[in-house]
């Protein structure tokens, strides 16, 4: 069984050199032998906060790169989509079993009303996902936040409005 650990005055003493050298909060937490948990309570405590810059670089590098392979994938499936369109007007080569089951490929004037539909469905499907895909916004987190902040505030209305009256 796992014994829990007591954070104790050398915990503090430790995170406070080491902080103080400049060691992020994972090099602190291998060092002295804790979580990456535990020593952000520890420095919480003792006001220390870690450097978070290199963080939100990499996760903006994230983002970004994540906004252009979805450009990527969204302007492939453009080319798919008018591809298949472009099939259900002009020549269509159907394929069908002969005699002995083998197929057979058959150039037809026109496509088949049972190829056109599925055709259909597939360029419909393809336009549905590259209106999601195109309309994902690159974020910056503010959006998120002024929506947290405005859930905050419907939230403490509410609250506010169910309190007692103090008269």
């Amino acid at each position: 069984m796992t014994r829990l650990r007591v954070v104790g005055p050398e915990d503090e003493d430790a995170v406070r050199e080491l902080h103080g050298q400049g060691f992020s909060r994972n090099a602190i937490a291998r060092e002295i032998n804790r979580s990456p948990a535990t020593v952000s309570k520890i420095a919480k405590g003792l006001g220390l906060e870690f450097d978070r810059s290199s963080t939100k670089e990499a996760t903006a590098a994230v983002v970004a790169d994540a906004a252009s392979r979805r450009t990527a994938l969204v302007s492939e499936m453009i080319d798919k989509a008018a591809e298949l369109v472009s099939q259900i007007s002009g020549p269509y080569t159907a394929v069908f079993p002969d005699k002995e089951g083998n197929a057979v490929e058959t150039p037809l004037a026109r496509i088949t009303p049972g190829a056109a539909r599925d055709l259909c469905s597939a360029v419909s499907s393809l336009s549905a996902s590259i209106l999601r895909l195109s309309s994902v916004p690159a974020s910056d987190g503010a959006a998120e936040a002024r929506s947290m902040l405005g859930d905050l505030a419907r939230a403490l209305d509410v609250a506010a409005a169910n309190l007692p009256d103090a008269s």
